[in-house]
């Protein structure tokens, strides 16, 4: 969660502030005017290909361990089947084998791992340009386009456009989020060593009983549960959506104890 010192912009012995207030927090917190982060946004995303991967971690390879390149292509040894029978240089050429596969794992690339990194991109994207959108209608008191968000998220405005202070931060911090995490994964995508150190593949995720589902941020804005409440990158919970979650909990339980 992002850290904003809320302090310097929202007047104490008030409940609402100026729309404005969103963007000027926004826009000093991150040192980019809105447009200008809207465009950053929207244009981000995975340039490298999977051709020029491939041939960063051949050429790694060639570079930095050309005896293992050598080792990898050329034909394996035939050992007897019967492991009883093998001589002591059996078993020294499986141990170099093995010792070979995990080295080269290194300079190995999965698909996988590129489509990763693009469909958490995308998500990241989506969830930004909507915070942003949101932040820009409200501030700018456009609620055209917004007015089904502000619905859903509970955003409170009074009669004059001015928004809770609460609500505020429920909308910076996820946009902060959103907008700093994008730029990570961007530049951690774009970045070709990056593939020599992080593996991921559907093998791995299924030897370790990993749902996809939980390797990416959550789609939606806002998960309508207490216990969701507070993903990376997610609009909180307002007070009262979480009462009211919490009572219709309470009304469900209370129905099933009383059959």
């Amino acid at each position: 969660m992002a850290v904003v010192n809320y302090s310097n912009y929202l007047k104490k012995g008030s409940n609402y502030s100026k729309p404005e207030y969103l963007r000027t927090i926004l826009e000093d917190t991150l040192d980019t005017k809105l447009e200008e982060l809207k465009k950053e946004v929207i244009q981000s995303e995975v340039v490298v290909t999977e051709d020029e991967i491939r041939s960063f971690l051949t050429k790694t390879l060639e570079e930095e361990n050309p005896e293992l390149k050598v080792r990898i292509e050329s034909p394996k040894v035939i050992r007897n089947k019967k492991m009883g029978e093998w001589k002591k240089s059996d078993f020294n050429e499986m141990a170099t084998e093995v010792f070979d596969k995990l080295s080269y794992r290194r300079y190995e690339f999965d698909s996988y791992t590129l489509d990763y990194f693009k469909k958490y991109i995308d998500i990241l994207k989506n969830k930004a340009i909507l915070l942003l959108d949101i932040i820009d209608g409200i501030s700018t008191h456009n609620y055209e386009n917004i007015s089904n968000n502000l619905i859903d998220l509970d955003i409170q405005l009074d009669k004059n456009g001015n928004i809770l202070h609460d609500d505020i931060k429920r909308l910076i911090n996820p946009t902060i989020s959103n907008v700093k995490e994008l730029r990570e994964y961007v530049l951690k995508a774009n970045t070709l060593t990056t593939y020599l150190t992080f593996k991921m593949t559907k093998e791995s995720l299924e030897h370790n009983w990993v749902d996809e589902n939980y390797i990416y941020p959550t789609v939606n804005l806002q998960e309508k549960s207490i216990y969701d409440n507070y993903f990376k990158g997610n609009v909180a919970l307002s007070s009262r959506q979480y009462e009211s979650i919490v009572k219709n909990k309470d009304m469900e339980l209370s129905r099933k104890i009383s059959y």
